[in-house]
């Protein structure tokens, strides 16, 4: 992602890593963000048309960081975790802003929010998805465990299909929004 290092480097010894101080607590962190998230989801939010595409969501999320911490998985958890959190930045600025008078800024916002969907979450992650399928292997070993972290990887593919999904929908919304003035959220 710009840097000099190499994305199979956080795949090398596999699951005996050794962990960086506060990657953990990081990801424990967020993981109790996504619980909650799916708490306020399933038993106070309204239910609108995407309740079941965000419910499956937080629930593959959520499965995704406890597998990640139980496998000792934390690297790559932590970059796909960035990569996803950062992206929900931009998203929440658009929300905010949308519900505001400053209409130009929403587009803008949007359309940076756009941008970050596509490079983050519908180039960055595929690429550390297509890395996990392709690297994650335990040792002989361990390797009637590998069902594990394969699940875990079809988890990840189901999420990208989501991410292209959710573009397909914000690019209709943002098309819809600068043409005709409509932005329903369908």
């Amino acid at each position: 992602m710009g840097g000099a290092g190499s994305v199979e480097g956080i795949f090398e010894n596999l699951p005996y890593q050794k962990q960086l101080p506060f990657l953990l607590e990081f990801s424990l962190v967020q993981m109790g963000y996504v619980i909650e998230d799916l708490v306020h989801h399933l038993c106070f939010k309204d239910r609108t048309s995407d309740f079941w595409e965000m419910t499956l969501h937080h629930l593959l999320t959520l499965t995704l960081y406890g597998g990640m911490i139980m496998q000792n998985l934390i690297y790559v958890g932590v970059v796909i975790s960035w990569l996803h959190s950062t992206s929900d930045i931009t998203t929440a600025l658009s929300r905010v802003l949308s519900q505001t008078v400053y209409k130009l800024s929403t587009v803008v916002s949007f359309g940076i929010c756009i941008l970050s969907w596509i490079l983050l979450r519908n180039y960055w992650m595929p690429v550390m998805t297509y890395a996990s399928h392709k690297y994650i292997i335990y040792p002989p070993e361990l390797e009637q465990f590998q069902h594990a972290p394969d699940i875990l990887v079809s988890f990840l593919k189901v999420l990208c299909c989501m991410h292209l999904y959710w573009l397909v929908l914000f690019l209709n919304m943002y098309i819809g929004g600068i043409m005709n003035g409509t932005t329903d959220n369908t």
